[in-house]
């Protein structure tokens, strides 16, 4: 089996691949790697890369019988499952464009995102989305189908724009045999510049706007992958997906870096079972969001409340020392000898047993993103940093070893709560212009709104940090 140190080389060699190619190849080198594992009813269940490969082929061949064509868009809506990245990876293979939906989008939204998407296909996970898009069917002209991956409540359904996903892939099969090598033949016209994947924006200051990332966009991130070293030294990588796929943080994670270092994606039963999985998964990296962490963080404190004395003492001793191994590190460096002493027995004590717990015992990074949607609260970047980093992130378009330089100091990015405007900022920096914060801002993904036009806009700051 290939170490990461060889996938690294060959990324550094021949860069990265559209993740649809990417998959296609592994599923030619090792087709017996496993690609997926998913939870049902307590049971694991596995799906090679071959598997993975073939079911999205299938997808493409469905497709292309329903009329979908080129630069067609087809939506999923669903939670996290090895369907929603088969479709996507299918759905890309023949030069169509996936539009993901939230699970919790409510029906006039999904009107609104399938409508402005003028999405030729749906593929819907179980009832409830079924039944939001129903009941708007009558102002999507566009919408030829609705792939359905659960039937549970559906089968008594009479539209006959419904499908469910084993008839689905039973007709891509049927058409893959009569041309084996049509999705190959499409894909291998893939150009850069085709538009690969919409991720629309959470439509906070109006309607939500579809944000077109290429091909050549997903293949320069995945050659970004050695410079941030999220699995150095780590064969066969595991990843828990239940960040939602819509969302680019969670297409990041999964579709490119998962399937470029050729792990296996385990799939939690659903956000409510995080925990539980992560202890039984033990995944290689965790990505966080600051609900996810909030909410272990509580649940620990809660049970160290029922503990007894001894290891609540032993509790409260690592977590002063792990505050104190914190600040040092933010302040001086994560190669400061005394926080490498006090990281030392605040894991001794008492946090190698709670990672563990956790299933944060063998993640050797953890990744969390988390807003600062106040108005009130800005992101500022400490002194030494300040200036270096923003013109990193501005001015070498987008280079990723900026970003990787703020991962292996601990971000240096620090929160204040004063009411502060862009202006403000430049007006502390004069080197800096509104035109270099609003670029370095972007240079991150996320949206800042008119920060050149209105000082009291919200600013949206994008934070990493590594534990």
């Amino acid at each position: 089996m290939i170490t990461m140190q060889e996938i690294f080389n060959e990324i550094h060699e021949n860069g990265g691949l559209t993740p649809s190619r990417k998959v296609r190849e592994i599923a030619e080198r090792f087709p017996e790697k496993i690609a997926f594992r998913n939870k049902e009813f307590g049971i694991w269940h596995q799906i090679t890369y071959e598997e993975f490969w073939n079911q999205a082929q299938y997808v493409g061949h469905a497709l292309k019988f329903y009329g979908v064509g080129v630069k067609d868009k087809v939506a999923v809506h669903s939670e996290n499952r090895p369907e929603w990245i088969i479709a996507d990876i299918g759905i890309q293979a023949v030069k169509s464009i996936t539009v993901g939906l939230y699970p919790t989008n409510p029906s006039p939204e999904v009107k609104y995102l399938l409508g402005h998407s003028e999405s030729k296909v749906l593929f819907a996970e179980d009832q409830e989305q079924v039944d939001k898009v129903l009941e708007v069917i009558d102002h999507l002209p566009e919408l030829l189908k609705i792939v359905y991956f659960e039937s549970r409540g559906i089968t008594r359904y009479e539209n006959e724009k419904l499908i469910s996903w084993d008839d689905f892939i039973e007709i891509g099969k049927k058409e893959y045999e009569n041309n084996r090598d049509f999705v190959v033949d499409i894909q291998n016209g893939i150009n850069s510049e085709d538009t690969a994947i919409m991720i629309y924006t959470s439509g906070t200051t109006g309607p939500p706007k579809g944000s077109m990332l290429t091909h050549g966009n997903l293949e320069w991130v995945a050659t970004q992958i050695p410079e941030l070293s999220f699995t150095t030294g780590v064969d066969n990588p595991q990843y828990l997906s239940y960040l939602p796929l819509c969302h680019v943080f969670g297409r990041l994670v999964d579709l490119i870096i998962g399937i470029h270092t050729m792990g296996t994606i385990n799939f939690a039963e659903s956000i409510d079972t995080v925990q539980t999985d992560l202890a039984e998964v033990q995944p290689s990296v965790f990505p966080a969001v600051p609900r996810i962490l909030e909410r272990m963080h509580a649940g620990a404190l809660v049970k160290m409340k029922d503990a007894s004395k001894l290891k609540q003492i032993l509790f409260s001793a690592a977590s002063k020392l792990g505050d104190i191994t914190a600040r040092r590190r933010l302040e001086i460096g994560e190669e400061d000898f005394i926080a490498r002493i006090t990281n030392f027995f605040a894991q001794l004590l008492g946090f190698r047993a709670l990672r563990k717990k956790l299933g944060l015992d063998l993640p050797i990074f953890y990744l969390s993103i988390t807003d600062l949607a106040s108005s009130d609260t800005l992101y500022k970047v400490q002194d030494k940093y300040h200036k270096a980093n923003l013109e990193a992130l501005t001015h070498q378009s987008g280079n990723w070893e900026a970003v990787s330089n703020y991962y292996s100091s601990l971000l240096d990015l620090q929160k204040t709560h004063q009411k502060i405007d862009a202006k403000a900022i430049v007006s502390q920096d004069p080197s800096l212009s509104l035109n270099l914060v609003n670029e370095a801002a972007n240079q991150f993904g996320f949206e800042i709104g008119s920060l050149l036009e209105t000082s009291d806009k919200e600013i949206v700051a994008l934070k990493f940090e590594k534990m």
